[in-house]
């Protein structure tokens, strides 16, 4: 069985940086998400669509949060999908980010 990789997709337009995020965010791949977010700091906004994502582990949800932290709340917008937002509810951390 071949593990699910994680991408991510990026389109910018008018200021705005669109992540798309897909397949499988663990402590292996999480440090693509944080060169990403690095990439990200000269949009006026930031939209991360995880709708595809297929499993997040903790150290990725922690990359989320330091992701809004570093780029600020105001810029930081975030599309969960199914996965992601049951963790955000369980962990209790979906008050933490705007969401759409």
């Amino acid at each position: 069985m071949t593990p699910d990789l994680f991408t991510i997709r990026w389109t910018d337009a008018d200021g705005v940086r669109h992540l798309e995020l897909s397949g499988e965010l663990d402590l292996s791949n999480v440090a693509d998400l944080q060169r990403a977010f690095e990439q990200c700091a000269g949009h006026k906004r930031v939209v991360v669509d995880a709708t595809q994502l297929e499993f997040i582990d903790s150290t990725g949800l922690h990359a989320l949060i330091d992701g809004r932290n570093q780029l600020g709340e105001d810029r930081f917008v975030l599309v969960p999908g199914r996965t992601l937002d049951r963790l955000l509810d369980i962990t209790g951390v979906k008050k933490l980010f705007r969401l759409e």
